[in-house]
């Protein structure tokens, strides 16, 4: 996604496709969360939780392959949350216009006509993965 993203700044200026990125990130952050608060296991919290802020923060291989591929559903709830805000802010035209990690503290580089809209994105992906991600996942479930 990176080498498009960057020709996309190259040839018009700004990117759309960055913003989705980021919409993932943060669902999966949200579906981690979700896992954290549905575990019993101190380890297990210890690691969510960390995944979860490492998320947050743009690092999602720890949260991705570390607790989201052991729980099917929860990946399924922010594959689905991810794709929904993307939508939403693809739908509002949500762009851009350097290149930046996508992360909690990249929301600055959106301040303009679109910001509302990248906020709102970001809320929907993280309100909806969790939510998805509780309702999907039983405690059961779980590690224990």
């Amino acid at each position: 996604m990176t080498p498009i993203a960057l020709q996309n700044f190259s040839d018009r200026g700004y990117d759309m496709l960055m913003p989705m990125m980021f919409m993932a990130n943060m669902a999966i952050a949200g579906a981690t969360f979700a896992i954290w608060r549905l575990s019993r296991d101190r380890q297990e919290r210890t690691v969510t939780l960390s995944a979860g802020i490492s998320a947050l923060l743009g690092i999602t291989e720890p949260a991705l392959f570390g607790v989201l591929t052991r729980y099917k559903k929860a990946f399924i709830a922010a594959t689905v949350a991810s794709s929904l805000a993307s939508a939403f802010i693809a739908f509002f035209g949500v762009r851009l216009y350097g290149y930046i990690l996508s992360s909690i503290f990249s929301l600055p580089a959106y301040i303009g006509p679109y910001f509302v809209f990248a906020l709102a994105g970001v809320a929907i992906s993280l309100v909806l993965s969790f939510t998805l991600t509780t309702i999907l996942v039983r405690k059961e479930q779980v590690a224990e």
